[in-house]
Parts: structure tokens; sequence; C-alpha cells
């Protein structure tokens, strides 16, 4: 997390240590500054929504006896969704139909106190498109996603696929040059260069623009959690689910109602 530390004090607030006060405090954020979003969330960041439904115990599918069993109706779940919904529709000014592409801008212009963010974007922060100095040049500060009950949450671990072509015509070719991109040797480059390796013991080699940076970065990295690992899962992605619902969560729809038809459609492809 990414945050104004000037805009913080001014509202009163302080670091969150639990996932119930980031919340809170997107709210307060927002309310005691005018023009001001607490939280930068547009609907469809499903990738910062994902971490409060595991906090809170629930998952996106799990896998019973061959078939998978989406989970976003459990109680679990609704409890992690109901919070991205309060931080939605009282915590954020971002569009309710908006993605999370460019989204420091509002941060660096300050217009939102906070933002949930790759490490990377610390430079998109403090400097702008010229590369001259931000509002937040100076008074940027930054904090894991806090857990339900403290500690650190386990967050969501973005990125790319990776994997052999079922049609490749040079599997074994493949094969060798995936050993090489999971290797300790250039894994190692990566997290050297800033980037959140995909080895847990090399967590402790990640660079970053500050030492503090850089062991937020290590902490979150062994939290983080993936999408379910099933073949179809690209399907749920390429149809958009996941941004449709939380845009309609966060126009402040019965979540309970959304869960269910979202249920059945991720079941519907995972299944297939």
């Amino acid at each position: 997390m990414f945050y104004n530390t000037s805009q913080y004090e001014a509202a009163g607030v302080s670091v969150p240590t639990t996932l119930d006060q980031y919340v809170s405090n997107s709210v307060t954020l927002t309310e005691k500054l005018p023009g001001v979003s607490g939280v930068w969330f547009p609907g469809k960041d499903w990738y910062n929504a994902l971490p409060f439904i595991w906090e809170n115990g629930g998952e996106i599918a799990v896998e019973k006896d061959g078939k998978w069993d989406a989970q976003f109706s459990s109680a679990e779940s609704q409890a992690g969704i109901k919070q991205v919904q309060e931080i939605m529709t009282k915590g954020s000014t971002a569009p309710k139909d908006g993605d999370e592409r460019d989204a420091w801008v509002p941060l660096r212009t300050e217009k939102a106190a906070s933002l949930s963010a790759p490490s990377w974007a610390y430079w998109s922060i403090i400097a702008d498109e010229d590369q001259k100095e931000t509002a937040l040049t100076n008074t940027l500060g930054y904090f894991n996603l806090p857990g339900k009950d403290g500690g650190v949450a386990s967050v969501f671990a973005g990125g790319s696929n990776i994997g052999i072509s079922a049609k490749s015509a040079n599997p074994e070719l493949a094969e060798k040059a995936l050993e090489i991109i999971m290797s300790e040797e250039y894994q190692t480059i990566l997290a050297e260069g800033g980037l959140v390796p995909a080895r847990t013991s090399l967590s402790g080699k990640v660079a970053a623009a500050t030492p503090e940076l850089a062991k937020l970065i290590a902490d979150a990295a062994v939290n983080a959690r993936l999408t379910p690992p099933s073949a179809n899962w690209a399907e749920v992605e390429a149809q958009g689910l996941l941004q449709d619902f939380f845009v309609q969560v966060a126009n402040g729809g019965d979540t309970a109602a959304l869960a269910a038809d979202l249920d059945t459609k991720i079941e519907a492809i995972l299944n297939a």
C-alpha cells in the first residue's frame, strides 16, 4: 500500500493494523478530505478485492471430487465482499466502472490518499512522465495490507502464467527454457531488479527504492496466493466475469444475489 502521509495526518488516521481499520480509514479519509478518495479502488479492480475474501476465510473456488465449486456465495467470502463494497461505495471516489490502469496518477496528484499497487509503482508516484517531482516525492509512505486479525494479509500474486503449450513444436526445448526461467540464478536477477521472484527463498534479495519497501515486498510475497489451478481459469478472466461482478458490487448491488450468479457462471466454465 502507498499512502500520502500528510493527508493521513490531516484526517487524523494512522497506518492500519487490521483489515477492519483499513476499511474504516478509507471512509474517514474520504469524509474528512474534500475531493479526495480515501483509497483509489475502481470497480473492475478484482486483483485488490481477492485479499478481502481470503482474509475472511473465503475462497474463489475449491475442487471437490474432481469438480469445481465456486465460493463467492459462502458466508466467509460474503464477509470480505461486503468490506470491498464499503470501501468502493463510501471510501473511494474512483470510477465504479474503472480499472487499475494508471491508478497511481490520482495518488501523486493528491486526489487519493492511498493506493494498493505493485512495488514498481513507486517510481510513477514520486515522479511524473517528465521525471519531475510530484506532491508525493517527499510525503510518500507505504505499508502492507493488514490481515483480518493483524499481521500481513494474503494478497494476490498477479502476473502472467507460464507453461509449455500442448501444441509446442519443440516441447523439449520449451522445457529447458522453463528450467532456466525458474532457476535460482534467473530468479535472482529478477529479484535484484526489483521484481518479485517466483521462489520464496529469494524474497530477501528483492531490491527496492528503500530498505523498508524491500522488506514489505518480501513479507507480502510469502503470503501471496493465486487463482484456482484449473486449465479453464483463463476463460473466466477472458469473459471478464470478476470485473463485471465487482462493478456491480461497487454500484451497491446485492452481493449475495450477484455472488450466486457468479458462482454458477464460474462453475460452468471450470467444469466444462
